[in-house]
């Protein structure tokens, strides 16, 4: 057991005097016996006792305090390390919880993500299975020779109906893609917006009649006739999107559209009086497979994509979209998007002035498809305008027909194709008659796959599934 300073200090003070006492005196006393003398001695020896206790104190003294010293420095030493120490661990601790967050965060999202997109794949099943069941269905049924005409013509209905339901799916599922991957790049051309909008404006007008919808005419604030430079297929889906999304969840009332413009944005608006969005979805609204429809008296159809796939194409635009609603009083959703306004005039174009029954029985066009189905779908089409129709199953029988054959009007060139694919054919056909017309009908679809076939020398692009209406209507551009 240490004793402390002050104990060995006194001990030692004591050990010290006593030993003095002891053999001082008779030290004195073996010097001289004299009383004066030891008078004068016991003085000396009294100073004697100071001065070397003095120094050894101090001397003793001495040596603890810079014990202690050098303890307080290993001491403070000691306290800045721990201090050091602290402040590594708490940064750690901070960083620690930092990154927890991030984790519990990281996996709310991947659990909401998972549950987004399980609930996704089952709507999806549901949304592919049901046209699809109307389609396999009625198919059978329209071949059944106990069937009228007239159940023959409602089955087909029905089945157009489903088909132009898949349809949309499939478009969804290639226009989400090809923004999450950044395949999507605009094809600006001035677009005619009043003429866009209003041929949008009648094609959903009947469609809100028949669910007892109000749909009144667009409002215009500020330019009605606005020619604008945007990609009009992008700008089409955006706005079909919006008018298609507030008739959905519209079950009474009416929709509006309104379409303001200056000189520096255009914006267009849809209001609903639907079942509005709450504040907490408000958010999350424009992601990838949210439905905030939670009412089970409401029954959605659609794949949660279409106001994520909108947000996706304004923001490839440089625009904005904002949305005001307010459950059970409805929705507004706006769009602004910078006007690239052309000072073109609206010109028309001459090539679309034709008959509406052509006669095509002097013209001969070469269809290039290497699906015999595929062919048959456009021979039936065109056989009512009587052109002359010639046969190719690839590109490179295309091209050898083209040699040997003079006064073809116009091909219809398909693009994936064995032995030699659709570009490869169109550039060799232009550089041997340049002058014939060769519209691409493909079931590629991106915007690239245009601008591809554009530069192999098309002078127009149709995506597949074709509808008779818009293979007419390009045809009838080329060929009087």
């Amino acid at each position: 057991m240490k004793l402390r300073f002050e104990i060995k200090i006194t001990l030692l003070y004591l050990l010290l005097g006593g030993l003095w006492i002891m053999f001082s005196d008779k030290l004195l006393l073996a010097i001289t016996q004299n009383k004066e003398s030891l008078s004068q001695l016991q003085t000396y020896k009294g100073w004697f006792f100071i001065l070397i206790t003095g120094l050894f104190f101090f001397t003793f003294v001495r040596k603890q305090l810079k014990k202690l010293e050098h303890s307080e420095k290993r001491l403070a030493s000691t306290n800045d390390h721990i201090s050091k120490q602290n402040k590594i661990l708490s940064d750690k601790n901070l960083t620690i919880e930092r990154i927890n967050t991030e984790l519990k965060i990281s996996r709310d999202r991947a659990v909401e993500s998972d549950r987004l997109k399980t609930a996704f794949l089952e709507n999806m099943s549901h949304e592919i299975r049901t046209p699809l069941n109307g389609i396999v269905g009625f198919s059978e049924l329209i071949s059944d020779a106990s069937s009228s005409d007239q159940e023959k013509h409602e089955y087909g209905t029905i089945i157009q109906h489903n088909s132009q339901k898949l349809l949309q799916i499939i478009h969804d599922i290639l226009d989400i893609s090809s923004l999450k991957t950044n395949q999507i790049r605009l094809q600006e051309r001035p677009v005619n917006l009043n003429a866009l909008i209003t041929t949008i404006y009648s094609e959903w007008s009947t469609k809100a009649q028949a669910k007892g919808l109000n749909f009144p005419t667009p409002t215009y604030v500020g330019s009605k006739s606005l020619l604008v430079m945007a990609d009009q297929q992008i700008l089409s889906k955006i706005i079909n999107n919006l008018i298609g999304n507030a008739i959905k969840f519209t079950q009474e009332g009416q929709i509006e559209l309104q379409v303001k413009s200056d000189d520096s944005a255009f914006q267009i608006s849809v209001t609903d009086s639907g079942i509005g969005i709450p504040k907490e979805d408000q958010n999350k609204i424009f992601e990838p497979f949210f439905q905030a429809n939670r009412n089970p008296k409401i029954v959605n159809d659609g794949t949660g994509l279409g106001l994520s796939i909108t947000k996706g194409f304004v923001k490839l635009m440089n625009g904005k979209i904002s949305l005001v609603s307010e459950p059970g009083k409805g929705s507004t959703v706006t769009i602004e998007i910078p006007n690239n306004q052309t000072k073109s005039k609206i010109i028309s174009d001459n090539r679309l002035i034709k008959k509406e029954n052509p006669d095509w029985s002097q013209k001969k066009i070469l269809i290039v498809e290497d699906e015999i189905n595929n062919y048959i779908y456009l021979q039936e089409i065109l056989k009512r305008f009587n052109p002359v129709l010639y046969h190719a199953s690839n590109g490179a029988e295309a091209v050898s027909f083209i040699k040997t054959h003079k006064g073809i009007d116009l091909v219809l060139m398909d693009i994936k194709m064995p032995v030699l694919n659709g570009y490869d054919a169109t550039r060799i056909i232009k550089q041997l008659c340049p002058e014939i017309p060769v519209i691409a009908q493909t079931a590629y679809s991106l915007p690239e796959d245009k601008e591809k076939a554009l530069m192999a020398g098309c002078c127009e692009f149709i995506s597949k599934p074709l509808t008779r209406d818009d293979l007419v209507k390009t045809i009838k551009q080329y060929i009087s």
